[in-house]
């Protein structure tokens, strides 16, 4: 096929994902560097497969520490991926996942908190408030301030809204969520609320299993 060829292309993009998913990062990088210049020349920068490649070459700079330019990379390509392939695509959801975990291995909560702030009001915008993601990252948001300890004001005003479109939520999604609310309250000594919780919990279980 030649090495420009987008077979071949596909072929050296997997390899680069295959060797980051078994932290053979010296190897992902040279495949996946060499993926993405290649598909710059030959399909153009707003290619979907090009930035697709951009936000996996992002995420393999967070594996090798370069923070600062991982977090360039996935911005730019977070924001390139809405205008082509739109808010809903797959790879949009991924860049946005693996700019939290960016956050996290560089030690940055309140960038995390401002960063799914951001997603969050971005997709009432563009989604809905009552669309599946728009929720979803409700959700991500206030369980990562529970996971933070960061039981405020803040959380509890997220909780009200999140309780208005619970019903969007996958029954899994939903008991996930609340038994991360469970674990936080009781953690904090909110025992009050972890009843609530733990109620709640048992009420859906008995509704759903009999």
């Amino acid at each position: 096929f030649g090495e420009d060829h987008k077979i071949t292309l596909s072929c050296m993009h997997n390899l680069g994902d295959f060797y980051r998913d078994k932290g053979r990062i010296d190897l992902a990088n040279e495949f996946m560097s060499k993926c993405y210049d290649k598909r710059q020349a030959v399909l153009g920068t707003n290619h979907p497969d090009t930035l697709v490649s951009m936000c996996l070459v992002g995420a393999i700079l967070q594996e090798q520490g370069d923070f600062k330019k991982a977090e360039a990379t996935l911005m730019e390509s977070l924001q390139k991926m809405r205008l082509v392939l739109g808010e809903e695509s797959h790879h949009v959801d991924f860049c946005i996942r693996q700019l939290c975990e960016l956050y996290d291995r560089w030690k940055q909560p309140n960038k995390t908190e401002l960063f799914l702030t951001d997603i969050w009001h971005h997709r009432q915008t563009e989604l809905g408030a009552d669309h599946t993601l728009t929720v979803r990252t409700l959700s991500d948001l206030i369980v990562f301030l529970l996971e933070s300890d960061s039981l405020t004001k803040k959380v509890d005003s997220y909780l009200q809204e999140l309780r208005k479109y619970e019903a969007v939520l996958d029954p899994a999604e939903l008991f996930a969520i609340r038994e991360k609310f469970l674990v936080m309250y009781a953690r904090s000594g909110q025992f009050d609320k972890a009843q609530a919780v733990n109620e709640t919990i048992m009420r859906d279980l008995t509704t759903s299993y009999g």
